[in-house]
């Protein structure tokens, strides 16, 4: 039991009532960080300093400052106990005082068993303090046999309401160690659960919760909150008046499906820091789209042909959507780090080929400034891009947008391609509600100029040398863009006795264009000539040939 005693009824023959718990257990261990949760910190804080002492079943051993010679001062230089242990074990190891009133006076009982085999002598002191008072057994400068303990009287009459810090120096035989005692004031109790569960919510959408928060302390609560990803808490820092409430949200945004626990941490300005458990569940909900993959029909360079696809909200929220050509947010941001290291390195040899020609010119020396800014802008434009899609033959409208509960979203795809040849790409949207981005493949084919000419094959038959023939072909657009061609010879004997007009022109769409062949031999033999008609964004030629 704990005595309270009013200075005013404080005298000589007052004879102190203090006890200490029986049979404590020794841990040896070293003392291990646990987390102090808000109901443990509460039920510790609102007891007295006679309850947290009979709630106290452990000791441990104390901080050495000094280990002794015992030859110096004593003739039984062995000692059974171990050199790591004090010879005197002292309980309570560390010496509280709680829920105290100012001008009280409070005591607890500072028990130093003897812990060797042989009786020994202890030495207590302390500094002086108005404070904290050290009253000693009659029996303490004797010898105590083993297994006995001297039991001191630590009194502590405190001014305030506040926390007070002292120690006391015990000096056995062979080694000088302290015990601290710690007063503990006027403390804020901010009453908040010991763990908070969310309502299970959609995946890459967030979901609040808010807690009223009650400060059931005896002083004003100043304290910050602090959490990891997928939570996070507004506001950080706070402050509540005694007896007063307040209000704290927080958020829970999961881009995983499955189950998320985190730690909220709350943080006094007294130093102690709080524990709280995050619960929450993250889950996909019915949002898709209607196709993975999408065809979109032959169009012909410079044209654009579109089709549609739909994405289906088949939920109670509001969905958040974007396309990207990323299929992973983890990819997306390693390839801005890519060009940003590419930015980088491009800088770096910009500014050594600046160095060499500002040896030689100093004149040159606004021009880093210029330098920096670019690059600074560049970076910046990369890190705060938004990474939606963008290609230059597929186009996606809307690219980002919202989709109301039980609505349906058009998305159309646009295609205009660039060459006559096949094109596939990859898109991917982002959307609430989806861990994964939901990919759709974009396919198209590119068609160049259709054209054709009248005939392919000329059969000349036999010419005599020196004579002139001309021939006529046609070459027909029966495509819907204009075709530019250009005939191409090769450089064979007899193809320099073929003349073309025009060799090159421009066929409109729908039209024809009429070629003059000239052919005037002066050489003896048989020839098999083809001539190839280029065509732009074509990619085969189209063939003429004479034999």
């Amino acid at each position: 039991m704990i005595s309270v005693i009013e200075n005013d009824i404080l005298c000589p023959q007052y004879v102190s009532k203090a006890m200490a718990p029986r049979n404590p257990k020794l841990v040896k261990e070293p003392e291990e960080d646990t987390q102090l949760i808000p109901s443990v910190y509460l039920k510790n804080i609102s007891m007295t300093t006679e309850e947290r002492l009979n709630n106290t079943h452990t000791m441990r051993i104390p901080e050495k400052l000094q280990l002794l010679e015992m030859g110096d001062i004593v003739h039984h230089k062995i000692s059974t106990v171990n050199i790591n242990e004090p010879i005197f074990q002292p309980f309570p190891s560390e010496i509280f005082f709680q829920q105290y009133e100012p001008f009280n006076v409070y005591e607890v009982p500072l028990l130093l068993e003897n812990k060797d085999r042989i009786p020994r002598t202890i030495k207590v002191n302390q500094e002086a303090s108005p404070y904290f008072k050290l009253i000693p057994p009659p029996d303490a400068h004797l010898k105590v046999a083993p297994g006995l303990a001297l039991v001191f009287k630590v009194q502590f009459t405190p001014e305030e309401n506040k926390d007070y810090e002292h120690e006391i120096v015990c000096t056995t035989e062979r080694e000088r160690y302290v015990v601290p005692i710690k007063a503990i004031g006027a403390r804020a109790i901010v009453d908040i659960q010991d763990e908070i569960h969310f309502p299970t919510c959609p995946v890459l959408m967030a979901s609040t919760k808010t807690i009223l928060l009650r400060n059931i302390g005896n002083r004003d609560a100043k304290f910050s909150f602090f959490t990891l990803l997928p939570f996070s808490v507004s506001p950080v820092h706070g402050t509540i008046a005694e007896n007063a409430n307040s209000q704290v949200d927080i958020e829970f945004y999961p881009t995983e499906v499955g189950n998320h626990q985190g730690q909220l941490y709350l943080r006094y300005d007294t130093g102690e820091v709080l524990f709280i458990t995050l619960h929450a569940v993250a889950q996909d909900i019915n949002i898709r789209l209607d196709r993975n993959s999408v065809r979109i029909e032959n169009t012909f360079i410079s044209l654009t042909n579109q089709r549609s696809v739909f994405i289906h909200n088949r939920t109670n929220v509001v969905a958040k959507y974007k396309w990207t050509n990323f299929p992973t947010w983890n990819e997306e941001i390693h390839q801005k780090q890519r060009f940003i290291s590419d930015i980088e390195q491009t800088r770096q040899a910009e500014i050594e080929n600046f160095i060499r020609d500002y040896i030689r010119d100093p004149s040159l020396h606004d021009k880093i400034s210029v330098m920096n800014r670019s690059y600074l802008n560049r970076r910046k434009l990369i890190e705060e891009g938004s990474g939606l899609f963008y290609d230059e033959v597929f186009k996606i409208e809307p690219i980002e947008g919202e989709i109301w509960p039980n609505q349906t979203m058009q998305i159309n795809i646009m295609f205009k391609p660039l060459e006559a040849k096949s094109y596939i790409k990859m898109a991917y949207c982002e959307i609430t509600g989806r861990e994964n981005r939901l990919p759709l493949q974009l396919r198209g084919e590119g068609k160049g100029p259709k054209v054709q000419l009248s005939v392919n094959v000329m059969n000349v038959g036999p010419i005599f040398i020196g004579s002139c023939h001309y021939y006529e072909v046609i070459l027909a657009n029966h495509g819907q863009i204009h075709a530019s061609y250009v005939i191409q010879k090769s450089v064979s004997t007899f193809a320099s006795f073929f003349t073309f007009k025009p060799n090159n022109g421009t066929v409109q769409p729908g039209g024809h264009q009429a070629i003059r062949v000239k052919f005037q031999g002066s050489s003896l033999g048989d020839f098999d000539e083809v001539f190839r008609f280029q065509v732009e964004g074509r990619p085969q030629p189209v063939e003429l040939k004479f034999r």
